[in-house]
């Protein structure tokens, strides 16, 4: 299983209700440019999972519509507050074996990656809202067996895929994010640094 962690897009500013929180409109553009460019970097997604807020819902639906209007699951195991063994189930009960994308949010997602690359619910990543990172999981969602399939991009160009083999365990070191130019980021290594804000 290849499992692609989405960060939702820009969104409102939390005012009384959390969950009610829309994108914004630049947060929408910026996610509709990004979309665009995903099928060309996995070419299908065999299942694509929400969380239940309204944010997460309105991203993953841009990605579904990049993919010719897949549908979108909701899973309350993307919802705030959820740990990393609750994801990992909710995914074995699907018995998906192909693309898996999630849209979710910090630090939910970064804890998640790093129960899955390091084997310990600690922050690998730093996700900025809209980003997105590959991971590959040859034995599905199991704590410790996962390995990084980064993406690099410059300003100039998009996202590639790393050359065979180059995908390797994270030890002491941090992930953080390079902006694409369409918005989403791809993840490379970087020292540790403060953790990203929730949302």
């Amino acid at each position: 299983m290849e499992l692609l962690i989405i960060r939702h897009a820009i969104a409102e500013e939390p005012v009384t209700d959390d969950a009610a929180r829309r994108l914004t409109d630049e947060g929408r553009k910026r996610m509709r440019r990004a979309a665009k460019r995903l099928p060309a970097l996995l070419p299908a997604i065999d299942l694509l999972a929400t969380s239940p807020l309204i944010r997460a819902v309105e991203t993953a639906e841009i990605v579904a519509a990049a993919y010719g209007g897949i549908a979108v699951v909701e899973a309350p195991a993307l919802a705030p507050g959820q740990p990393p063994e609750a994801l990992a189930q909710w995914l074995a009960s699907r018995r998906v074996t192909g693309v898996v994308c999630v849209v979710g949010h910090e630090p939910g997602l970064n804890v998640t990656a790093g129960w899955l690359l390091a084997g310990t619910p600690r922050a690998l990543l730093d996700l900025k809202k809209g980003a997105a990172c590959l991971l590959n999981c040859p034995d599905g969602a199991q704590h410790g067996a996962a390995t990084r399939g980064c993406w690099r991009s410059t300003c100039s160009t998009a996202p590639r895929r790393p050359h065979a083999g180059s995908a390797t365990r994270p030890t002491s070191r941090r992930c953080t994010t390079s902006a694409w130019p369409s918005g989403v980021c791809a993840a490379r290594c970087a020292p540790t640094g403060p953790t990203s804000m929730p949302g």
